[in-house]
Parts: structure tokens; C-alpha cells; sequence
């Protein structure tokens, strides 16, 4: 019997001429983004970097705020009570009056009486009578006038009050200088007494002097009081300091 083979038949495809097989390179598309991630790392550094100075610049703002907005509320506080001891004055002086004129008529119509009185009978008002109303009268208007100097004393007070709120508070000397040490010829200052020299400046008071000292002091367990600073500076006038005036700080444990 005859064997015949059979010879595989291989298809060979030919690959069209115009088709690019080329693998398109990924250096245009990666290089935009490496510019941006990097512009974005710098924009988020430079945030942080001013993120503490931005919050140190709105805590002094919101600071300064609040305290101008506490200044003028004390202001608006002290103006109100100034206004209502003005209305007060002007409503107490408007009664005075009233009840000066009443008096003024009720003498009137009692010396015209007593004057129809004396005609009908012959005799005339006595020298005493007369003064006693004239003491009453004097001493109606001695009563006003006191009233009066009260009232302005009152208002004098908050002025002053109002200018030691608004006027900068005194630095206190922490440490004395060796030049200003309490000298042992003056007497009224005790030579182991502890303290500090403070020099006057523009509009300081005694007041606001001595409670900037005890603001300090404190820190220390020491304090000061109106009374030891008299005691220390006998010859001081508390309501006529001069600028440039040296004033001894005492302080004593608490």
C-alpha cells in the first residue's frame, strides 16, 4: 500500500505598508506634572510658613480691639452717670427754688396778716419775728449752697475718675537705680526699708502710680498702699505731682 504525505501549508500575512508600530514615548506627558507638583509643594510651604505670623497679627488686633471697645465703655459709663448727677442737680436745684418761692409767699402773705392784723389793732409785727424769718430764709439758701458744693464735688470726682481710666497706666521701676537709693538723711524713709524710686511723668496719678506698683509687687508676695507711700513722702502733694518728680515706692510682705 502507498503512503502519501501531506506537507503543511504556512500562511505568511504581511504587514500593511503605512501602520506605525512606534511605542509613543510618556517624557511629554509626566514633565507638566513634575512642574506642577512642584509649584503646588512651594505654594503649600510658604502657607505654613505664614500661617503663625498671620495668627500672631489677628491675636494683636483682636487685642487692641478689645480693649478700646473696654476704654469706651467705661467712657460711656462715666458719661452716663456724669448726665444723670447734672439731671439729678438740675431737678434738686428746681425743687430749692420751688420751695423758696413758696416760703417767699408764705412770708409775704404772713406779713401782709399781720400787717392787716396790726392795723386792726393798733400795734405793728415784732423786731423778733422778723429775724426768725430771716434765719429761716438764710438758712434755706445756706442749704442750697451746700447742696450745691456737694453735687459739684460729686462731679469733680468722676472727671477725675474718668481721666485716671483713659490715661496710660505708669511703668514701675522694678529695680532701683544705685544713684536713687533711699538716702539715710531723710528721715521718714526707715534706712531696711524696701522699695523702689519712681519718677513722675505726663499725666500720672498717684492713684494709677500706686496701682501699677502692687500689679507688680504681687509677683513678688509684696505691696504697697496710699498710706505707706504718704508716710515715705511727707512733703508730696497727691493732687499736683510734677513731671520729673522722684517718688519712694515702698513695699512691705503681704
Amino acid at each position: 500500500m502507498r503512503r502519501t504525505w501531506l506537507s503543511p501549508t504556512i500562511e505568511v500575512r504581511r504587514r500593511p505598508a503605512g501602520l506605525a508600530l512606534a511605542v509613543p514615548t510618556t517624557e511629554s506627558y509626566f514633565e507638566p506634572m513634575k512642574r506642577m507638583s512642584f509649584l503646588l509643594l512651594c505654594a503649600v510651604c510658604q502657607g505654613a510658613l505664614l500661617m503663625p505670623v498671620r495668627a500672631q497679627d489677628e491675636a494683636a488686633r483682636a487685642a487692641a480691639v478689645a480693649d478700646r471697645e473696654a476704654a469706651e465703655e467705661r467712657y460711656r459709663r462715666l458719661n452716663a452717670t456724669v448726665d444723670n448727677l447734672l439731671t439729678a442737680q438740675a431737678e434738686q436745684q428746681r425743687r430749692l427754688d420751688a420751695l423758696a418761692e413758696e416760703l417767699r409767699k408764705v412770708a409775704a402773705e404772713g406779713a401782709s396778716a399781720r400787717a392787716a392784723t396790726s392795723r386792726a389793732e393798733g400795734n405793728y409785727a415784732t423786731r423778733d419775728e422778723l429775724n426768725q424769718l430771716v434765719e429761716t430764709i438764710r438758712k434755706l439758701d445756706a442749704k442750697r449752697e451746700a447742696d450745691k458744693k456737694q453735687i459739684l464735688e460729686e462731679i469733680a470726682n468722676l472727671d477725675k475718675s474718668l481721666r485716671d481710666s483713659l490715661a496710660p497706666a505708669p511703668r514701675p521701676n522694678r529695680e532701683p537705680p544705685p544713684s536713687e537709693k533711699p538716702e539715710k538723711k531723710n528721715s521718714s524713709i526707715p534706712a531696711d526699708q524696701e522699695g523702689v524710686w519712681y519718677v513722675v511723668e505726663k499725666d500720672n496719678t498717684l492713684t494709677a502710680i500706686i496701682a501699677a506698683h502692687n500689679k507688680e509687687f504681687k509677683k513678688q508676695g509684696r505691696k504697697t498702699s496710699l498710706k505707706l507711700v504718704l508716710d515715705a513722702n511727707p512733703k508730696i502733694e497727691p493732687k499736683s505731682l510734677n513731671v520729673g518728680q522722684k517718688i519712694f515706692i515702698p513695699m512691705v510682705a503681704e
